[in-house]
């Protein structure tokens, strides 16, 4: 009796490996980001493309609460099984927006301690030569500054083992399209700010306006609104904020909006 109790042991232990093998499931937390391992720690060689593409994110740029269409395409000639992961992290390295999945048969979200990875099924993993998993991306709701979508790839042979499988890894930066935009913007100077760099306090001159009202902002690095305030304005006049005490080290951008313009200055603030 006892002998047939280990070979039933062994029987169960084998069934369950070949079905592990078999299901060519995903598994998350092997994209290759900070602290994370890849694929190859559990397939042989490495090799292959994996890319990573959108239909409507123009230059790697993010507005924040939009949802992006996103393709990761693994290819390599004659493998005609693949597989993939992906996050999409912030600086701190942890979850930036959310990854939806578009065909629930071939992929699926699953978690890796507090990260969301985007991963296939097996019923997404058979083509021949390549594979594309589409997915959407919502964008976070405010400017977070970069994401970084950390990515693998395998490509396969199915012979059932993890040899003659070919791993590739890579990264993709985005960056918030409004913060770019305002690095970038070179207007009329209608508004003088100054001083700059400002320790306690920040001037704003009209220079060319006639009266009206102004509204005043002032945005951090990160693209959050940190100061806000409406007040009337008129040509020569000087509107003065007058406790920074709040406000940290660094840069910032000083916008003025009126019915007729906008303008944006970046000062600096240090103490």
């Amino acid at each position: 009796m006892k002998r047939i109790y280990i070979l039933s042991s062994a029987l169960i232990i084998s069934i369950v490996a070949i079905a592990e093998v078999l299901t060519s499931s995903g598994k998350a937390g092997f994209t290759g980001s900070p602290g994370e391992f890849t694929c190859t720690n559990c397939h042989a060689g490495s090799g292959g493309s994996v890319t990573l593409s959108s239909t409507n994110m123009p230059n790697w740029e993010y507005t924040p609460g939009t949802t992006y269409n996103m393709s990761i395409t693994v290819a390599k000639t004659g493998a005609t099984r693949f597989g993939v992961g992906l996050e999409a992290l912030n600086s701190s390295n942890q979850n930036a927006g959310t990854l939806v999945v578009t065909n629930t048969t071939e992929n699926q979200i699953l978690p890796a301690g507090t990260k969301s990875n985007f991963v296939h099924k097996a019923a997404g993993t058979i083509a021949t030569d390549s594979k594309t998993f589409n997915f959407n991306w919502i964008a976070p709701a405010t400017n977070i500054g970069n994401v970084t979508f950390y990515f693998a790839g395998n490509s396969a042979n199915n012979n059932g083992s993890s040899t003659g499988d070919f791993i590739s890894n890579s990264s993709q930066i985005i960056s918030p399209a409004n913060t770019t935009k305002i690095e970038k913007a070179n207007l009329d100077e209608v508004m003088q700010v100054f001083p700059n760099p400002a320790s306690n306090v920040i001037h704003i001159k009209n220079v060319k306006l006639e009266n009206t009202e102004m509204q005043v902002e002032i945005i951090d690095f990160a693209g959050k609104v940190v100061f806000q305030r409406n007040v009337p304005t008129s040509q020569n006049s000087i509107y003065t904020i007058d406790d920074l005490s709040s406000f940290s080290n660094g840069f910032y951008f000083v916008k003025t909006s009126t019915p007729s313009n906008l303008s944006i200055n970046k000062i600096l603030i240090k103490k």
